[in-house]
């Protein structure tokens, strides 16, 4: 876990509940994570994968085209 990502959470005011629950699966499947343009990105093998992007009125996984 990386203590960017934890305090990127914990500052979320709409989100934090669901981000940790999507955090614990990106990292039960492997990936790395840091924290890219202002915001969580999950990595594998130095690929990014996904990143965590927070909206007004939802939470979205946006996948890197690969």
């Amino acid at each position: 876990m990386n203590p960017e990502v934890d305090a990127y959470v914990g500052q979320s005011e709409a989100w934090p509940d669901e981000m940790a629950e999507l955090r614990s699966i990106l990292l039960g499947c492997g990936l790395t994570e840091a924290i890219k343009w202002g915001i969580p990105c999950y990595s594998h093998q130095g690929k990014n994968i996904v990143i965590v992007q927070e909206m007004k009125e939802f939470l979205a996984l946006m996948f890197f085209k690969g």
